[in-house]
């Protein structure tokens, strides 16, 4: 009896041991890829932090019959790359959950009634995508080329962009808009449905973006 338990406890370290090596080992090297990732970045370009807080993301959206909304979301996150004062790379993340409805047009309830519909189904499903993202896959001196993720969904697009670096900081501007249709939301889309009247919404969303990056 002494020596099953005696068995059974060496048996328990032992399993123990090689099980705690490994999630150190898997740690350990997950933490090497990072820091030489992070060291090639560094080598290869001059990185540049989003300011999050400065940084602006506005859209509208807009109705053929000319009444349209406008509203803001916050930049969760972001990085770019230069390479002798040009820009070569960036990843941004939209933090979903912040979508809001700017101006005075509508009161404090409809602004909230509006904000609900558009995190539901019907729009951008915010409680299961509560993330949107966009990554530099190449870039020109006037034009930025990357995936664009929204509902799970990527496509790739081309905006145009004005940028200035100013000793530690970089300012990027640009002014673009994107076919809502193409990442799945054709909520009262008059390219999938006919008849909706009044209830018609342009497939297109306008973005004006300002970006304020940081060394």
């Amino acid at each position: 009896m002494k020596k099953a338990i005696l068995y059974s406890t060496v048996f328990s370290l032992l399993v123990y041991t090689v099980v705690s090596c490994k999630t150190k080992q898997t740690s350990v090297i997950n933490k090497v890829g990072e820091a030489q990732e992070l060291m090639r970045m560094k080598k290869s370009y001059d990185i540049y932090t989003v300011d999050v807080v400065q940084s602006k993301v506005n859209w509208k959206g807009s109705k053929p019959a000319g009444n349209y909304h406008k509203g803001s979301i916050a930049i969760e996150k972001g990085q770019i790359g230069l390479e002798k004062g040009k820009i070569k790379a960036g990843t941004f993340v939209l933090d979903m959950n912040t979508i809001a409805i700017t101006g005075n047009i509508m009161d404090d309830q409809m602004k909230s009634k509006l904000v609900g519909h558009l995190n539901s189904q019907d729009f951008f499903e915010v409680e299961k995508h509560p993330d949107a993202s966009f990554e530099i896959t190449s870039t020109t001196s006037d034009s930025l080329t990357g995936n664009l993720t929204i509902k799970s969904i990527s496509r790739s697009i081309t905006v145009p962009y004005v940028y200035r670096v100013d000793e530690s900081e970089v300012y990027i501007t640009s002014s673009f808009s994107i076919d809502r249709t193409l990442w799945g939301i054709t909520y009262s889309s008059g390219s999938y449905f006919d008849l909706l009247a009044d209830y018609l919404i342009n497939d297109d969303i306008e973005f004006e973006i300002d970006l304020q990056t940081r060394k």
